[in-house]
């Protein structure tokens, strides 16, 4: 359930649990932009669907580097990712903030892997 207020400065904050079970807010003059904002964050919880919006500025780098950190895999599946990060991955989505990338972006790069005549086996491992 979301939590709403009035803040002495005037404006309005809302308060709404996200999936991690910490607590996530947005601020603004106007009660009705933090009231659909907690409504639609928690409808996303709800449904899974639910990301936390700091995450979304770090870059796909930073992502990359945790996402490894955690990953237990067998050694050759390890090099194999990181060849594959090195080479096709990260030269194109590594300075791009997570928030940023967009499906239609993901098909971009897809369409051009392909143009550039790289095979389907190498798009999808990439």
């Amino acid at each position: 359930m979301a939590y709403l207020r009035k803040l002495p400065s005037g404006k309005w904050q809302a308060t709404i649990r996200g999936a991690d079970g910490k607590k996530h807010t947005k601020t603004d003059p106007l009660k009705k932009v933090v009231k659909d904002w907690a409504a639609d964050a928690e409808t996303k919880v709800a449904q899974g669907r639910w990301r936390d919006p700091r995450q979304a500025k770090q870059t796909f780098a930073e992502w990359v580097a945790r996402w490894r950190d955690v990953r237990v895999v067998a050694e050759d599946t390890n090099r194999l990712d990181a060849s594959t990060l090195r080479t096709h991955v990260l030269p194109q989505w590594e300075s791009w903030r997570l928030g940023d990338i967009g499906a239609l972006d993901v098909k971009a790069w897809v369409a051009r892997m392909q143009r550039d005549g790289h095979s389907a086996h190498v798009i999808r491992r990439a």
